[in-house]
């Protein structure tokens, strides 16, 4: 399958392999149907909004000032390089 890269507003690049917002690789989809996700110290709204825009079922959100992820209807507070596994599994 060939790589398709499109740009989106405000340094968004999007692959199908990872969504990069600005120089922060902020969703990484891997070949085992996992994905990491990270906001390189930028826990926004924003980055939060890229989250949900592009995870495939992985959201994210801000509540009184924490990060947090959504997977398979479970909240997970955020770690750098959480990857969530299609077997529910979070790690």
């Amino acid at each position: 399958m060939a790589s398709r890269i499109v740009k989106y507003p405000v340094s968004t690049t999007v692959t199908p392999d990872s969504v990069t917002y600005h120089k922060t690789e902020v969703l990484t989809f891997h070949p085992d149907g996992s994905i990491s996700v990270r906001t390189g110290g930028w826990r926004t709204k924003t980055t939060a909004h890229r989250i949900n825009q592009f995870g495939r079922g992985v959201g994210a959100f801000i509540r009184r000032g924490e990060f947090f992820i959504t997977w398979q209807g479970e909240e997970y507070p955020m770690k750098e390089g959480i990857r969530c596994y299609p077997n529910g599994d979070v790690k």
